[in-house]
């Protein structure tokens, strides 16, 4: 049989196991460490929320437990209680250097009766306490220097003044 007419054969480096794991591992492992990555980002996220969360009502438990002696500062005596959680539940994470971004002014406190209707804080009110704030992604840490992406999350506490 000519050279020309005999079939092709592959290699055996071609045919052995040993080079297809490598490849196959090459193929899967960035879908596996940005999998890995996103489940980290949104137990960061979650954690962000609950906190977040805890500490509207925590607000609004201050709210309704504090008799206020001047109903014009008592939203920012209910502010100062949930920067105080806040502080307690993150630390050096908060802040304009943190990854959660939290402005103390963005806070609000309101009082409403059973219609909906704004007021000062009486009893039978209402107090609805939001809390904004804004969580860096992770990403931030990973590459510093760049800008990071944030998400904007909000927690709100609503309890009634006895």
């Amino acid at each position: 049989m000519s050279r020309a007419l005999r079939p092709l054969r592959a290699s055996p480096w071609l045919t052995t196991r040993r080079g297809s794991i490598l490849v196959e591992f090459t193929l899967i492992f960035p879908f596996l460490l940005s999998l890995a990555v996103a489940v980290w980002e949104f137990g960061h996220i979650l954690d962000a929320l609950l906190v977040v969360t805890n500490a509207a009502r925590e607000g609004a438990r201050y709210a309704v437990a504090t008799t206020p002696r001047d109903p014009a500062t008592f939203p920012n005596q209910v502010r100062d209680r949930v920067m105080a959680y806040l502080a307690d539940g993150y630390g050096a994470r908060i802040g304009p250097g943190g990854d959660i971004i939290v402005d103390r002014n963005q806070i609000r406190v309101e009082f409403f009766d059973d219609n909906g209707n704004p007021g000062p804080p009486l009893p039978g009110y209402r107090v609805v306490v939001t809390v904004p704030v804004q969580v860096r992604v992770i990403i931030q840490g990973l590459a510093p220097g760049l800008d990071a992406p944030t998400v904007s999350l909000a927690g709100q506490a609503t309890m009634r003044l006895e």
